[in-house]
């Protein structure tokens, strides 16, 4: 008898030391902060099409973004772009963000990767707090410049740049 009321006193002094008064103005101040990666852009460019111009352009749409509930609560976006350069010429990549009549929302800084770089990376944050008109971002536009004339020699093997790109959104929004 002696053990099952050992156990009761045991199971009551937890329960009620251990409670408190519930307090809903704390769910308040809770704020639910979320982060997605999408992939952005990928294509490759051989060294043949430099031939026909002297400029490569590369667009793609932006379609994730036009949700209100992400559009009002965007703190940041992360843009990661990965190039794999098997071009025997240097490149400069130019990248702009652009709203839906095709305006430059935000400028990247020039890219420049050297001749056989097979490991560039580069990565931007950009803060809608201080870039607010990032929020209407619909589009992407990624200018090629290759350095340096081509001559008909140099197409003879087939080197490739590869360029690839994702971008992570990050939200907050309270309860």
């Amino acid at each position: 008898m002696k053990f099952p009321k050992s156990w009761y006193f045991f199971f009551c002094t937890i329960f009620f030391s251990c409670s408190q008064v519930l307090d809903f103005e704390q769910v308040q101040a809770y704020e639910l902060n979320a982060s997605y990666t999408v992939p952005l852009v990928y294509f490759e460019v051989a060294l043949a099409n430099f031939l026909k111009t002297e400029q490569v352009i590369e667009k793609s749409d932006v379609k994730f973004l036009n949700s209100f509930f992400i559009k009002d609560n965007l703190s940041k976006i992360e843009l990661k772009f990965e190039v794999i350069n098997e071009l025997n010429r240097d490149i400069n990549i130019q990248i702009l963000l652009l709203d839906n009549e095709d305006s430059v929302l935000y400028s990247l800084e020039t890219l420049k990767i050297a001749a056989k770089n097979l490991e560039y990376q580069y990565r931007e944050v950009v803060a809608i707090a201080v870039h607010q008109e990032v929020k209407n971002l619909a589009g992407i536009k990624i200018l090629i410049n290759l350095e340096g004339p081509i001559g008909v020699n140099d197409i003879s093997d087939t080197p490739v740049l590869r360029f690839k790109s994702g971008l992570t959104i990050h939200f907050g929004t309270a309860l």
